[in-house]
């Protein structure tokens, strides 16, 4: 005799987003984006980018985009957590504005997501800041 056991999806709380394999809340990823005078399109990032928050970037870089900048700029500063699944994310970022003729620039990386692109073996993804 097999006992049935009900399955219930995990869900997404619109607030927090969630961690698809797990069902367990995540940090939300906070975007913003600008224009600025120069052609630059700047994306500010805040919270975390993992499984449950690259769609969010992903659509960024894609209305940043539609603005035909001179230069895609994200600023990663606070940026609490990224993973390989972020990294790939900055990769899609950056081969999208170059197709769109645009420069690409992660702006102001710290520890955690320097050590992530640099284990995954695309450290030239980040590159030096030079006001610091």
């Amino acid at each position: 005799m097999a006992l049935a056991v009900p399955q219930h999806p995990p869900r997404a709380r619109q607030d927090l987003g969630a961690n698809l394999d797990l069902g367990l809340p995540t940090a939300p990823l906070l975007t913003t984006w600008r224009l600025l005078p120069d052609g630059t399109a700047q994306i500010r990032l805040a919270g975390e980018l993992d499984l449950a928050t690259v769609a969010a970037l992903d659509q960024v870089v894609g209305e940043c985009l539609a603005c035909q900048p001179r230069e895609l700029d994200i600023d990663v500063a606070s940026l609490a957590f990224c993973d390989v699944l972020g990294i790939h994310a900055f990769l899609r970022a950056r081969r999208s504005a170059l197709a769109a003729s645009a420069a690409f620039r992660l702006s102001r990386p710290r520890g955690q997501l320097v050590r992530v692109a640099v284990a995954a073996g695309v450290a030239d993804l980040i590159t030096p800041d030079p006001l610091r």
